[in-house]
């Protein structure tokens, strides 16, 4: 009985463990315009999102990347900027960087 109950234990930790784990296919829109991911090794929980640049006319943005001033913080996003705003439309004044302005 006892070797019953070792090789039934050995067998669902090893499935258990050999298996790797599925996530939804969701994505997180991060600060700067990237999406992440989620994480099969980490639980399913979301990839890092990278850390946000600032930037101004000394310090310019990375390829792909634009400089657009969201509430007077100047940052390095990259794709359509009125996905910042919840109503997903907005303005941009003709200045450097240039001002996002949410409509309602």
């Amino acid at each position: 009985m006892k070797i019953l109950l070792l090789i039934l234990a050995t067998v669902l930790i090893s499935s258990c463990m050999g298996e790797p784990l599925a996530c939804t296919e969701e994505a997180k829109m991060c600060q700067d315009g990237t999406f992440v991911s989620r994480d099969s090794n980490n639980n399913c929980n979301f990839e890092e999102c990278p850390e946000t640049i600032k930037c101004d006319y000394m310090n310019n943005c990375p390829e792909s990347f634009n400089c657009y001033n969201f509430e007077d913080e100047p940052i390095c996003y990259q794709g359509d900027p009125c996905l910042k705003c919840e109503s997903l439309i907005c303005d941009f004044t003709e200045s450097f960087p240039m001002q996002v302005i949410c409509e309602k």
